[in-house]
């Protein structure tokens, strides 16, 4: 493992250097608060070195930051990438040789992972869905304590991925359900 500790200009400009730096066939990342399910990165690797995908994701827990319990379990899909990010960022492994020519835009404090996610999406990549709990997380991230500015870059991004009508529709389907919820 290497470990660097240098100034940066945010979360995406501090992956984007270990992206870099990275020698293996696969890129993950697991930030402070999250941590891999036990014989979550054994799975995984046997898919890896069985196939070419260029994505490979799962689902996630969400664990309460004080009581450490299991609240809700992310199942993502990534037909749903066009209307918001719903691939757990734990629970992603990107190729390397992919992810080395598309690095994180740091134009986006919040939402970067979104972006790459829609922009290989749109370039064809291949992604391939685990249903199996590769990681968990605490609630209450930087995109949870940033929530307006998170929706904001995401709606900048679904315009500039999927064009404006599409971003208007995804918008009203959110607005529904987060009604719907309440």
């Amino acid at each position: 493992a290497l470990v660097i500790s240098e100034k940066d200009n945010g979360i995406y400009d501090a992956m984007n250097k270990g992206i870099e730096k990275a020698t293996g066939k696969y890129i993950g990342f697991i930030n402070a608060d999250d941590f891999y399910n036990e014989g979550a990165l054994c799975h995984a690797i046997e898919i890896m070195k069985a196939n070419e995908y260029d994505i490979i994701y799962g689902n996630m827990f969400m664990v309460d930051v004080e009581t450490l319990e299991v609240k809700g379990v992310r199942r993502p899909k990534h037909w749903k990438l066009n209307i918001d990010m719903n691939l757990s960022h734990p629970a992603t492994f990107v190729k390397s040789s992919v992810h080395k020519i598309n690095l994180f835009d740091l134009n986006y404090k919040i939402a970067a992972d979104y972006d790459l996610m829609l922009k290989l999406k749109k370039n064809k990549c291949t992604f391939h869905y685990i249903d199996k709990n590769i990681s968990s997380m605490r609630n209450g991230g930087v995109s949870v304590r940033n929530i307006k500015l998170a929706n904001k870059e995401a709606k900048i991004i679904r315009i500039k991925r999927s064009g404006i009508l599409f971003s208007l529709v995804a918008s009203m389907y959110l607005a529904m359900r987060r009604i719907i919820k309440a």
